[in-house]
Parts: C-alpha cells; structure tokens; sequence
C-alpha cells in the first residue's frame, strides 16, 4: 500500500515546498501563483537565525484575516458596480476574473461585516473564517457583539471553531440534530455536489446544511444576498442533471 504523502508522524513534519526541488516543474504565470512561489523560495532561503519570531506570527494571523479583506473589497466592486468594467454581472465576474461562486463571495461580504462591527466594539479576537463569523448570525436578532463577547468570554481562542459557536449560541440546535442517515445518489450527482461545495470550501454535509437549513432571525442584509443564491444554486444543479441525462 502506497504511503500517504500528508501524513504527519510524531517529530516528523513534511516540507511543503519540496516539490520545487524537482527537476523540470511547470509553474503558472499568474502573479497570484508567482507570489506564492516566491514566498516559498524566500522562506527556503533564509537561515534559522534570520527569522524573526514576531514577524511570523503577525504574518500567520494576519494572514487568518484575509477573508475580511477580500469580503471588504468585494463588497465595493459589488456595490459600486466596478465589476461593469470587465464583466456583464457580478456572477459573471466572480466566477471568471476570480475564479468563486458569487454565492461564496457574498458569503465573504456578509462575513466582513459581522468581523468590522465586532472590530467597531473593541475585540481584540476575531473570527478566523468566514464559518466562524456566519456561525454568529445565530444569535438571536443579528446580534453578533454581544455573542461574540460571551464566547470569547467563556472559550479560549484555540477553542473557537464554527461548530463551538453554534453549539454555544444553540444548544438546544445541536443536542437535537437528527442522527445521520445514508442516501444513494447517481455518482455524477455526487459529483456536480462536490464540485459545488469545493467551490465555496465547504464539505458536501455542509453545503447540503446551507442549502436546506437557512438561518433564523437573520437582519436582511443576510437573507436577501444568501438564501436566494442558495435557491439559484440549487435549481442550477438539478437543471445540470436534467441536461447531462
């Protein structure tokens, strides 16, 4: 049996940049991917003594942070309609200058403006992603600053995750979930499923949980730009599967 490249043993970490030891890689042009690339190599480069501890760590979080940042931009090339000047629409302009669903970039949207009004009063933590911050829409009329303050109050950062918050929110939601059940579905609507949900870097249960299940007690801002993609996504699978049979 073959061994698993991405496991991790005990001491034992593997590099993530290896692969740009080998011998005749193609690497893709794109500025994006040229980034990276020489992040890899600089990081590479550089003697255990060169390294700058709080350096790094700033990088890792504010890196974690990302996902305001383009939830801020993407917001005005949605609300001032910048995308007109390369695209029709902006599903049209996420889906081929940015490479998301516009479902997932209003869920970015949506996400940023939960973590700037936590911002606004004065936390120091924030959200990690954007799962964590849609997990506050479940307190009870939007009210995500003082559900926020008492989980940072009662969990340690490191205990954060979007299932805690819910869990935290919503007990009574998550005792009360319904057992797992098996279903059978044609491998190539499994397929166009999964597609979907690596699309919007969700797993297929929760996609099929977003799709199914819209959040209570929603402000509009969040219903009017979510469940209706929610609807549209949906019905674009089913007419996907009626085309390809």
């Amino acid at each position: 049996m073959k061994k698993n490249p991405y496991k991790t043993k005990q001491g034992f970490l593997p590099n993530p940049a290896n692969c740009l030891y080998q011998d005749d890689i193609k690497i893709s042009d794109k500025p994006e991917i040229q980034e990276l690339v020489q992040l890899a190599s600089d990081l590479e480069d550089e003697i255990s003594g060169g390294f700058d501890i709080e350096f790094l760590t700033f990088q890792i979080k504010n890196n974690t942070l990302s996902f305001i940042k383009t939830g801020l931009v993407a917001f005005k090339v949605k609300s001032l309609k910048l995308y007109k000047k390369v695209a029709k629409t902006f599903k049209e302009y996420c889906e081929k200058h940015i490479g998301y669903s516009v479902w997932y970039v209003n869920r970015l949207i949506v996400s940023a403006k939960v973590c700037m009004e936590i911002l606004a009063a004065n936390f120091s933590v924030l959200p990690k992603n954007e799962s964590q911050a849609r997990s506050l829409l479940y307190a009870s009329e939007g009210d995500v600053v003082p559900a926020w303050r008492s989980i940072t109050e009662n969990m340690e950062p490191h205990q954060i995750t979007a299932k805690t918050i819910r869990s935290h929110l919503k007990p009574e939601a998550e005792k009360d979930k319904p057992k797992t059940e098996k279903i059978e579905v044609p491998q190539n609507l499994f397929e166009t499923i999964f597609r979907a949900a690596v699309n919007v870097q969700m797993t297929v249960v929760q996609l099929l949980e977003e799709i199914f299940q819209p959040k209570q007690n929603c402000d509009n801002w969040f219903n009017d730009c979510v469940i209706e993609k929610w609807q549209q996504d949906l019905e674009n699978l089913v007419v996907g599967q009626q085309n390809s049979a």
